[in-house]
């Protein structure tokens, strides 16, 4: 198998797509499928265009064959388990991104926050905190973990230690008051009635 030829021939299906030369990607990236079966790049690169136009179950399909190729292919697991986020099909993508926490060296930030929404969406608060925390051990200045953090300690009537995160993500950016007053009132619990003047007085 010649991969520098496939290399050059992805690049050149890559350029063909930024140009909106929409056609030519997709013929560049069906022949590259046919003539490269067994290279995994090749797949996974046509799967990331076929779900940036909208192709999602061929994005799938390619994906799939990627990680069937080379069962460590990170990039491709996380690419499949947006697409079932996106789709709001939350268990297909908890699986797939606690496949990739199981691959070597992959304690991603961006995996545990993406789990942590997952189990917020699904009303399993503890497991979402878990999954936070987890994130926060990482970076912990990341604000939009902090905020979701807080949420699900709002969920779990740990009000104390809701307004103690929210509290922090306002101290790191007060710009985003806002953004954090609506999570607090769509958390309910005892914040649901206050005025944004009673919500910022607490957060100061």
């Amino acid at each position: 198998m010649n991969t520098i030829t496939a290399d050059k021939k992805i690049y050149k299906a890559i350029v063909a797509f930024q140009a909106s030369k929409i056609q030519n990607a997709n013929l560049i990236f069906k022949n590259l499928i046919k003539t490269h079966p067994k290279y995994a790049p090749a797949h996974y690169n046509a799967g990331v265009f076929y779900k940036n136009i909208g192709k999602f179950a061929k994005a799938i399909s390619l994906f799939e064959t990627t990680i069937n190729l080379e069962k460590n292919y990170t990039n491709a697991y996380f690419e499949l388990g947006s697409i079932h986020f996106k789709n709001n099909q939350l268990d297909k993508a908890k699986n797939i991104y606690l496949k990739i926490l199981k691959l070597p060296d992959n304690n991603n930030k961006e995996v545990l926050f993406i789990l942590g929404e997952i189990y917020q969406k699904k009303n399993n608060f503890s497991k979402a905190i878990t999954y936070y925390r987890k994130c926060l051990s990482i970076d912990q200045n990341d604000t939009k973990t902090i905020i979701n953090l807080g949420y699900c300690y709002q969920q779990t009537d740990k009000e104390k230690k809701a307004i103690a995160q929210y509290r922090m993500a306002y101290h790191a950016n007060n710009n985003i008051f806002f953004h954090i007053m609506k999570m607090m009132v769509s958390g309910k619990k005892g914040f649901l009635f206050l005025k944004p003047i009673e919500l910022k007085k607490i957060l100061s």
